[in-house]
């Protein structure tokens, strides 16, 4: 059984490789000239394979480092956990390595190339919903919005007749990116890929607000009768549970942990996919 204190080493012994991975954010990323990544560029040139890779490590990196803020102590006291708070940070770390991880694993440059269409309609049709919402909150028209909103649809358009001329159908979906990328980065490990699937289930619902993903873990546990506002008795018993919950170090060390993982492995597909086989 790993304990809160070996749980936190664990964390923290990854912080110098994350520290260089926002280095590396630091300059903008192009593909070796002759790499499969270039080749992948022409597919749709306004948001290729390494661009949609780049974008998924950008957040998986911003969250992982958003999960460090919160375990690094000003003072010598043990870090305050937030768990429904700092599981929604991990899920985001989560979706954006596995992204990266899903789109750059295939071998082949025609899977690569549809999954990162995939990714791009998705970010277009949901930027579209924004932009929407923008235009309709101003009494008054807005130039630049409606600009971008006649960008994303023309890019629409040309995205979708980019996929029905591939006979690709279908929208992105989040749980089989996590599982498939999952799959590739901790290979021949079943009992590991079922973990981060559940890992996903339960921080989805922190982040949608449902306190299922909390209960019944370490730190929580049900108030004495004393404890609880509700008085025992018939007048209680169709109302749920009262729990009160604490602070889960192995469970936010993991979530953190396989979204590292997750993000190491997208790192290393981007340097083999981006560089020149002669390099």
């Amino acid at each position: 059984m790993v304990t809160e204190v070996e749980a936190l080493a664990k964390v923290e012994a990854t912080w110098p490789e994350l520290d260089s991975w926002r280095v590396r954010l630091g300059e903008p990323f192009a593909p070796e000239i002759g790499s499969e990544l270039e080749v992948d560029h022409v597919d749709w040139p306004p948001m290729p394979v390494a661009q949609v890779a780049w974008d998924g490590l950008i957040s998986a990196v911003m969250h992982l480092h958003a999960v460090r803020i919160h375990l690094e102590p000003s003072s010598p006291a043990k870090p305050e956990l937030v768990p429904l708070a700092q599981a929604t940070l991990g899920r985001s770390a989560l979706i954006g390595a596995a992204q990266a991880v899903w789109v750059l694993a295939p071998g082949e440059p025609q899977e690569r190339q549809r999954r990162a269409r995939t990714c791009a309609r998705s970010f277009l049709e949901e930027h579209r919903k924004f932009l929407k919402v923008v235009d309709a909150s101003d009494p008054e028209p807005h130039e630049g919005t409606r600009v971008l909103i006649e960008y994303t649809d023309t890019r629409l358009a040309e995205l979708d007749a980019l996929r029905a001329g591939d006979g690709q159908r279908g929208s992105l979906n989040t749980t089989d990116v996590i599982t498939q990328a999952a799959r590739v980065a901790f290979l021949s490990r079943p009992a590991l890929q079922n973990e981060v699937l559940m890992m996903w289930r339960s921080s989805s619902g922190a982040a949608h607000g449902l306190t299922w993903s909390v209960l019944g873990g370490p730190g929580s546990r049900q108030p004495t009768p004393e404890e609880s506002a509700t008085p025992p008795g018939p007048a209680s018993e169709s109302v749920l549970v009262t729990h009160r919950r604490g602070g889960d170090m192995v469970g936010l060390a993991n979530l953190y942990l396989a979204a590292h993982r997750l993000a190491a492995h997208g790192w290393h597909l981007l340097k083999q996919r981006g560089s020149s086989p002669t390099g």
